[in-house]
Parts: structure tokens; sequence; C-alpha cells
């Protein structure tokens, strides 16, 4: 539900802009009608500003689902790595793997507890900070325990916990990753200066109508998608079911 809430909200306020934006361009027509012989090249102008829209989020549209699918398939990449490395700690000494293995058991709760508290970025920063230590001591307890192990074992082990650790780091920065203010910024005016354009336009050969109103959802549901998959925490798509294998990675650890 607060998802929903979330992605209604961000709709009415870009859809309440443009009709700001339409409101200004029709009562401007009211105050200085556009002439006939101008009618053409205002077209033209419509046109051109739109087609600029068009591309603007063909490619912003693009763009968000292709950092959408990097996020998803960094999560599974993750889950995999934790797993390999977790089940590898077979090969260490029997009395070394109990300790070892509750520092995973926790590792992976805290690394499939991030995406849930990326909506409270202090508590996904400790998540972070939290993990970061885990690593320090898992790698430590590691090298420690296969020192009485045969060489192979470190072979085996300790890539498979390196592995582990750098997908981390690809991870926050994924995290990170979005599309430039200024990009969203540009977005968002350009839509606004259609929608001024075209009831400017309209609004002086009085045609001012509910295909107007469709034009502005259209675009209000585009770029709402577009947030949407930006940021996959907030809106209605979500990253939730491609976290769950880190949860479900977790569940098959048990302790």
């Amino acid at each position: 539900m607060p998802n929903l809430v979330i992605t209604f909200l961000v709709a009415v306020a870009l859809f309440a802009a443009m009709a700001v934006a339409s409101w200004v361009g029709a009562r401007y027509a009211r105050r200085r009608p556009m002439p006939d012989k101008e009618a053409e090249g205002a077209f033209l102008l419509v046109s051109s500003v739109f087609a600029l829209l068009g591309l603007l989020v063909a490619f912003t549209f693009a763009a968000a689902f292709e950092r959408f699918n990097v996020r998803r398939k960094i999560l599974v990449d993750e889950a995999n790595a934790i797993g390999t490395a977790y089940l590898r700690l077979d090969l260490l000494p029997a009395e070394a793997q109990p300790a070892l293995r509750e520092k995973m058991r926790h590792y992976a709760s805290v690394r499939a507890r991030l995406h849930d508290d990326l909506v409270h970025p202090e508590r996904a920063n400790a998540d972070m900070v939290e993990s970061d230590e885990l690593q320090q001591v898992i790698w430590s307890d590691a090298l420690a325990a296969s020192e009485q192990a045969p060489a192979s074992t470190r072979m085996l082990l300790l890539p498979s916990l390196n592995e582990m650790f750098d997908i981390t780091t690809t991870r926050h920065v994924a995290i990170k990753t979005h599309a430039p203010t200024l990009v969203f910024v540009t977005l968002f005016g350009i839509a606004l200066i259609c929608a001024g354009l075209v009831a400017y336009v309209n609004a002086s050969r009085g045609r001012l109508g509910w295909l107007h109103a469709l034009a502005f959802s259209v675009i209000t549901l585009t770029l709402c998608v577009i947030l949407d998959a930006e940021f996959p925490s907030y809106g209605l798509i979500r990253m939730d079911p491609y976290n769950q294998v880190l949860h479900d990675l977790r569940a098959s650890m048990g302790g």
C-alpha cells in the first residue's frame, strides 16, 4: 500500500504540473491569440518539441530498465557467490566450521536485509558498514582456519570468499547509480513546455478538449514508470521477488 501511495502522489503531482502549464498556455492564448498566418509554424514547433520529448523519454525509459536488469542480475550473482562460499566451508577442519558458518549466516542476513532497508538510508548505510566489518572478520577467520588445511582448500575457499566480497562493491554502486538529476529536470521541463505549447495552439483555435487531457495522462504514466524503474525500492516496480533469492539462501543455511 505505501508503494501505491507514493506512485499515486507522484502521478498526481506530474499531472497537476502539466495542468498548470496548460492553464498558463491557454490563458496566454486568450490574451494574445495566435494569428492564423502563424499557425503552420506553431504546429511545426509543437511537433518538434514533442519529437524531442519522445526521444528523451525513449532513451530514459530504456536506460532505466537496463539499470533495473543490472541490479536484478547482481542480486542473483551475490546469492550464488554467498552460497558457493558457504558450501566450501566444508573443506575446512571440522572444529573451525561452526564459528565461520554462524558468521556467514549473519552476513547473508545482513545482505538480504539491505534491499528492504533502502527506503531508510540510515539503516541501509548501517547494513553496508556491518557487512564490510563482517567481511574482515570472515576473511581473517578463514585465513587462520585454512592454515591447518591442504593447499587445495585455500585455493578453493579464498577465491570464493573474495568473489563474495567483491560483488558487494558492484551492488553498492548499482544501488546508487541513477540517471543524472539534470536528465529528469530536462525531461519534466520539456513535458511542461509541451503542455503549455499545445494548450496555447489549441486554445487559440478553440480546440482545447479531452484529447489534451489524454495526452497529459499518457505522458504522466510514462514518466511514472521511468521513475519506478529508477528507484525500485519505492514504487510499484520492485526488486522484492529477486531479493527473495537472498532470503531463501539464508533460510537454507539454517541456524
